[in-house]
């Protein structure tokens, strides 16, 4: 039977991560706990919200996001439209492998769902390879749905994603493999009908070293948790 990763002080102020790169980099890894329970639960990526602003539309429908493009062809988001017709990840079969290049390939189409979630408020990608205790992931999750469903708000520009070249495996715990790796925003704004989102902040871009911690089970891989390491 496993057991979750013990926090070090280390790494107790990036609890699953931050709100995007910019407010990632702006926490010492040797501080102690934030401020507030918030800022220890919101994993990278995850546009910053803005707790005294309100919601872009009251119904609480995604109502920008439904028309379709000709030809069900990818549409990239604008700051008028969101993104259309987003391709789904597919699970390579690589990523099954019991191998580093197996491990690799799968935190790779892990980030590709976690991407793939807040293009399109669908999130059943990422809870399939995440596992139900992953307190990052459930964030995760519920940021997504919270962006496209009740904020009626979409992204543009913004992306997150593994460097895989300079991904290192570390001794593994309790049977879960850890895996380190550098990840990528890149920047972008945050749109709704009536213009930019005033529920999210421009995410500036940047870099940040990550550590995962994924198990083998049924078949395949999940992610446990995920951490910012370093400064």
């Amino acid at each position: 039977m496993r057991t979750k990763p013990a926090l070090k002080r280390s790494e107790v102020a990036s609890r699953a991560l931050g709100l995007g790169l910019a407010v990632l980099l702006g926490v010492s890894a040797c501080s102690g706990p934030p401020e507030t329970p918030a800022q220890t639960s919101i994993p990278m990526g995850t546009p910053t919200p803005l707790a005294s602003s309100p919601t872009a539309s009251p119904s609480g429908n995604a109502t920008a996001s439904s028309s379709p493009s000709p030809n069900n062809a990818y549409v990239p988001a604008t700051s008028t439209s969101p993104a259309k017709n987003v391709p789904k990840p597919v699970l390579p079969a690589l990523a099954k492998k019991k191998t580093f290049e197996g491990q690799k390939a799968f935190i790779k189409y892990w980030m590709e769902t976690y991407n793939y979630a807040f293009d399109t408020g669908d999130t059943a990608p990422f809870g399939a390879v995440s596992a139900p205790d992953c307190k990052a992931c459930k964030t995760i999750t519920t940021g997504a749905k919270a962006m496209r469903m009740k904020n009626s708000a979409w992204r543009v520009g913004v992306r997150t994603d593994f460097d895989l070249s300079t991904a290192k495996q570390r001794p593994a715990v309790d049977g879960m493999q850890v895996i380190d790796v550098r990840a990528t925003d890149q920047p972008g704004t945050f749109w709704t009908t009536t213009g930019e989102s005033k529920s999210y902040k421009p995410i500036k871009g940047g870099t940040a070293q990550m550590r995962l911690w994924i198990e083998y089970i049924a078949g395949h891989w999940r992610t446990v948790d995920m951490r910012k390491i370093g400064g």
